[in-house]
């Protein structure tokens, strides 16, 4: 069995309340009290108990990564997902929480899910992706009083404040299409992700913008929605190829734009010869054939900043929304239209 507090407070001469207050670095213990608790608890090889340590400040020191979105969609953006939680990881081993994940195939599933850990008090916070206009959890969160941080901009209809952290994507969307305007492409397809996500509808309304500023008309037929998979971008350009023109895409998933890559091969089409190719930015996107412009939108950060932000509340702070600032990346995927 392994030392306890007990163990401590009598190795170094103090009462327990007092070992207690050292190791928590509490400000009234002295330099020389502190120490000296410090260094019997080395020679005791002593850990603190995390569970009776939650039960007395009532705190887990856990929150909840919940991703309401199907497991192909969440595995078909892995690096996306691996830079959004190293950045989630980083912010919570800074202050000594730890992390628990929950993807849902459904929506749905979250409900129940969430319910759970609000009745057992196992999560202290929630940390959520993918925002949509349904979100049918939202009663849940509002009558919960957990704390919970958004990474994707909520729709207006949480009545209560919802910090979130997001980036412009209205912006992401205007600056990728803005860059093949400017080299002179008038016929731009526009894959978009799903219209159920927040950010979906945001990037529609900055594709629109930019052909609306640079005075070219909108397109129908160019704006497509389509699960963020390889195989949906493929499937639209190989539908849309030789009945619909265009000479540059903005597929703003590298997944998707993958499939669009293989599918214009597939059609005799040369990137970015007869057609430019603009996406987001991702390990994958760097090292294709040939390289693809991106638009890096930066996924550690935004894990990074919504677990802060979620620390903060936690911690009885006032927060405000985020936004995290996108930077974008010329490759080779994107010359003047020919």
């Amino acid at each position: 069995m392994g030392a306890t507090i007990r163990d401590v407070a009598k190795r170094a001469g103090v009462s327990v309340s007092t070992a207690s207050a050292a190791l928590n670095n509490k400000p009234f213990v002295t330099p020389e009290t502190r120490a000296r608790v410090l260094q019997a608890a080395l020679e005791l090889n002593y850990h603190a108990d995390r569970t009776a340590r939650s039960l007395a400040v009532g705190r887990t020191h856990q929150i909840a990564l919940l991703i309401p979105a199907s497991l192909e969609h969440t595995f078909s953006a892995s690096d996306f997902f691996n830079q959004l939680v190293r950045g989630i990881y980083k912010a919570c081993g800074q202050e000594d929480y730890s992390l628990v994940l929950y993807a849902a195939e459904r929506e749905t599933d979250i409900v129940p899910q969430m319910e759970r850990w609000v009745r057992s008090r196992s999560v202290d916070g929630f940390l959520i992706t993918h925002p949509t206009w349904g979100m049918l959890y939202v009663d849940v969160l509002e009558e919960s009083h957990v704390p919970y941080v958004f990474i994707g901009r909520p729709p207006e209809t949480v009545t209560t404040f919802a910090g979130y952290v997001d980036n412009d994507n209205v912006q992401v969307a205007y600056d990728a299409t803005e860059h093949l305007v400017e080299l002179g492409h008038q016929h731009i397809l526009f894959i978009n992700g799903p219209s159920r996500y927040t950010y979906a509808h945001d990037r529609t309304v900055g594709y629109r913008k930019a052909l609306d500023a640079h005075g070219l008309p909108f397109q129908a037929e160019l704006l497509v929605e389509a699960e963020l998979t390889f195989v949906d971008g493929y499937r639209i350009v190989d539908r849309l190829c030789g009945s619909v023109t265009f000479t540059a895409i903005v597929v703003l998933n590298p997944m998707q734009a993958l499939g669009v890559v293989h599918a214009l091969a597939k059609h005799g089409c040369k990137v970015p010869t007869d057609v430019a190719v603009v996406t987001t930015e991702c390990e994958m996107a760097a090292y294709m054939y040939p390289p693809l412009t991106a638009v890096d939108i930066r996924p550690y950060q935004l894990g990074y900043e919504a677990a802060r932000m979620l620390l903060r509340c936690l911690a009885g702070e006032t927060v405000a929304p985020h936004i995290v600032p996108h930077t974008f990346v010329v490759r080779d995927s994107t010359s003047p239209v020919r």
